[in-house]
């Protein structure tokens, strides 16, 4: 996790799903985020590198349900 200067905390979206076992490998998350099924705060992520906050929603879907969190 890197911090910055004016105290936001960020990651990488792969790894911050990887971490809160969202998905099984970090391999898969980086598919996840290049598959454009991945939203934050509503829209597309394209790629595996873009930043996630405390107080993103994120969104996906799963099998026949979508999941939605709030990262805290």
């Amino acid at each position: 996790r890197e911090s910055r200067a004016d105290g936001l905390d960020r990651q990488r979206i792969d790894k911050w799903l990887w971490f809160a076992r969202l998905s099984g490998s970090r391999n898969e998350a980086q598919k996840l985020c290049e598959s454009r099924r991945l939203r934050l705060d509503g829209r597309v992520i394209e790629r595996s590198g873009a930043t996630v906050r405390p107080g993103a929603v994120l969104s996906f879907p799963r099998g026949d349900q979508v999941i939605a969190v709030r990262v805290e």
